[in-house]
């Protein structure tokens, strides 16, 4: 048949505004098999591809409802235990983050370190975003400060820093941060410090997952650990001058506001990891790196070298090249240099 005879006679079938199938659609359940926080907030630019694509709100299925409270395109939240298998039948149900360390059943692994975080979540569904489509959403709600507190952050003229515990590979040592801290007063930068102890993360390693105990150490700012909800946490972290922080929730809460962050390097690659904003990952970001450049979390030779099969995971929280040192993590005075940059 001749082409454009075929296209005549078929186009009637594909108007638009018939929506066709569209309105007979079930309604839907992402259900997200993550339990860290920036894992789980990964989630947010497929949500949003979903309902755009069905034309209308996405139930949501995960460990950490309190990310999708006030998200516009949730239409309510599950927590992932109490999900039912009925819902299968009830809903068009898509599972997102539960193909990472699992063999499918043609025998291949996905691998954590091998994947941007956001695109773990939309192509387990069967489709991928665009730069531009890539960003995370977090609507906080309304907070409220003491007044002491509240007066700081109104100055806005500050550098806002995590010191939380993670993977030692991701992990910055203690004297660095306060090494940091006294460049940044002696620079006349005021610092906030944000972080809250969680639970032991599950899994293999269970880590700690807390924040440094600084005591008695003295700086020019104000202590918001273990003191804070998440919300106050945004709103800290919007109104600052910058963000420092390694590759912990706090880098993908930060991704959702506009101001400048530095990362402090680590294992996993940085492609992977830095937030998108203005569709692209180079809008206000600074990547600080170490002087080893391998990114061994993130290359899949040690999957083989480990297991002797790339259908595998190495042991990601430690140095896999078995170096004394994180020698992925940057200087104190790198970082530092790299603040004062970018807050001049």
């Amino acid at each position: 048949m001749n082409e454009a005879i075929f296209y005549e006679e078929v186009s009637p079938l594909f108007n638009a505004k018939k929506q066709r199938g569209q309105l007979n659609a079930k309604d839907v359940i992402i259900k997200i098999n993550a339990f860290s926080f920036g894992d789980t907030l990964a989630a947010t630019p497929t949500i949003r591809k979903l309902a755009q694509s069905y034309g209308k709100k996405i139930i949501v299925c995960t460990s950490k409802p309190f990310i999708f409270e006030r998200n516009p395109h949730v239409e309510r939240v599950i927590h992932l235990d109490d999900f039912k298998e009925e819902y299968y039948n009830d809903f068009e149900v898509f599972n997102t983050f539960n193909a990472i360390g699992k063999v499918d059943k043609n025998g291949i692994e996905s691998k954590y370190g091998l994947y941007d975080i956001r695109r773990i979540h939309c192509i387990e569904i069967g489709f991928d975003l665009r730069p531009e489509e890539m960003h995370t959403d977090y609507y906080p709600g309304p907070v409220s400060f003491e007044k002491e507190d509240q007066d700081f952050i109104n100055t806005k003229d500050y550098v806002v820093m995590h010191i939380g515990k993670n993977w030692p590979s991701r992990t910055w040592p203690e004297e660095s941060y306060k090494n940091l801290i006294k460049g940044l007063n002696e620079n006349g930068i005021n610092v906030a410090l944000v972080g809250f102890d969680q639970n032991i993360e599950p899994g293999k390693y269970k880590h700690e997952k807390t924040c440094y105990a600084f005591g008695d150490f003295e700086f020019n700012g104000v202590s918001f650990m273990n003191r804070t909800s998440l919300d106050q946490d945004y709103y800290i972290t919007k109104n600052s001058k910058a963000c420092v922080t390694m590759d912990t929730g706090q880098l993908h809460l930060a991704g959702c506001t506009d101001t400048y962050i530095v990362q402090i390097g680590a294992s996993i690659h940085p492609l992977w990891r830095a937030p998108y904003r203005k569709g692209t990952q180079s809008y206000k970001y600074t990547f600080v790196n170490g002087s080893c450049l391998s990114f061994c979390a993130s290359d899949p030779k040690w999957s083989v070298v480990e297991h002797a099969t790339i259908n595998s995971v190495p042991p990601l929280p430690y140095c896999l090249e078995g170096r004394e040192n994180y020698d992925c993590q940057p200087s104190w005075e790198k970082v530092l240099k790299a603040v004062l940059e970018a807050t001049k």
